[in-house]
Formats: structure tokens, C-alpha cells, sequence
């Protein structure tokens, strides 16, 4: 059994998933995304694990037929001697998809539209939700935050509301939400507040 997404806009690639990851993961025709990209990777994990695929090199053989988009067959076909190497990883091969078929500024544009966003009329568990998913999608890239870094930003880009429900709990309330060392309990006692 399989799954297709929606895509977030009209002419946006969509992803086809298969239950379990029991087959590798297509990539459809259309315009990718940086979130269309992590989804696809996240299967393609799945699916490795699924398959118990170890091997780097194996894990690129196994994914060349899992693209439609007419750009990027041509562009695994113009590319063969790289891909074919034995010392082409997956990580290689996604870097590059993502450098060939993203526009050069998607990495900064996510960063300015998504990750640093203000909360404005969400509420505080979407908005995280939206912050850190942005945040995964730029892994490995230098705008890419900590846990650290990112609770620093997300209280900067609260919203007045919530920030004023912090500053009205007594002085132990508000320790004890900043003493939480790990990001996903501080979030919960966020979340608590925002009730």
C-alpha cells in the first residue's frame, strides 16, 4: 500500500511512501521543497532500515529509480561516473540534490521565513512545531541551531500574549520553567502556560 502527499502548492513535487517502507520512496514530478526533501530522506531511511542496507554507495544505487522529475533523471544520467564511484555516499548524493534542484538562497530564505518567524495568532505548540521542523530541514548547514540556539529565538518571537502570561507567574514559576536544562521539557512548561 502507498501513500502520495499533497503538495504545500500547485506545480510542488509530492513524495510516494510505502507502508512499512517495504520499497524505496518516488519523488514526483514537480518543484521541490526543502520539506519535500526531508520527507524524502526520511523515507529513504525507512526504507533502508526496512531493508537492512548498510552500505553508503548501495543505499544511492537503490534510490536511482525514485525520482520522475525530468530534470533530475537527466541529471542522473548526466552524472553516472559520480554516482557510479564506490565512495559516493547517500549523504554525498542528497547534498548534491539539494544544492542541483534548491534555489541557492533556499537555505537563508527558510531560515529568514520560517525559523526565525514570529508566533503572531498560533498557538505555541504549532508554532514550535513549525520553527523546529524548519530547523531539522537545515541539518547540516551552518544555519542550522541548537537546542540552546533555538530557545533563544523562539522566546524572542513569542507572542505578547504568552510572553506576558511568563512574566505574570511568581518568581518560582519562572525558575523553575528556566531551569529546564533539556529543550522539549522547557517546551512542555511552555505549553503548560499556554493553555
Amino acid at each position: 500500500m502507498s501513500s502520495t502527499s499533497t503538495p504545500a502548492f500547485p506545480g510542488h513535487a509530492t513524495l510516494t511512501t510505502y507502508v512499512g517502507g517495504k520499497d524505496a520512496p518516488v519523488l514526483e514530478v514537480g518543484e521541490l521543497s526543502p520539506a519535500i526533501i526531508d520527507d524524502f530522506c526520511s523515507a529513504a531511511d525507512t526504507f533502508f532500515r526496512k531493508s537492512k542496507v548498510i552500505d553508503e554507495h548501495e543505499k544511492v544505487v537503490l534510490l536511482l529509480n525514485s525520482f520522475r522529475d525530468p530534470h533530475i533523471d537527466s541529471w542522473l544520467k548526466n552524472s553516472k561516473a559520480k554516482i557510479n564511484a564506490d565512495t559516493y555516499t547517500f549523504d554525498s548524493f542528497m547534498s548534491d540534490i539539494w544544492k542541483r534542484f534548491l534555489p541557492p538562497t533556499w537555505a537563508m530564505d527558510l531560515y529568514r521565513t520560517e525559523v526565525t518567524a514570529k508566533m503572531q495568532n498560533k498557538r505555541w505548540d504549532k508554532f514550535v512545531t513549525g520553527v523546529v521542523r524548519a530547523n531539522n530541514q537545515l541539518e547540516g548547514h551552518t544555519l542550522h541551531k541548537t537546542h540552546d540556539e533555538l530557545r533563544t529565538i523562539l522566546e524572542g518571537n513569542m507572542a505578547d500574549y504568552l510572553a506576558d502570561a511568563l512574566a505574570a507567574l511568581s518568581d518560582e514559576e519562572q525558575e523553575k520553567i528556566s531551569a529546564k536544562e533539556d529543550f522539549y521539557d522547557w517546551d512542555a512548561e511552555i505549553r503548560h502556560v499556554d493553555k
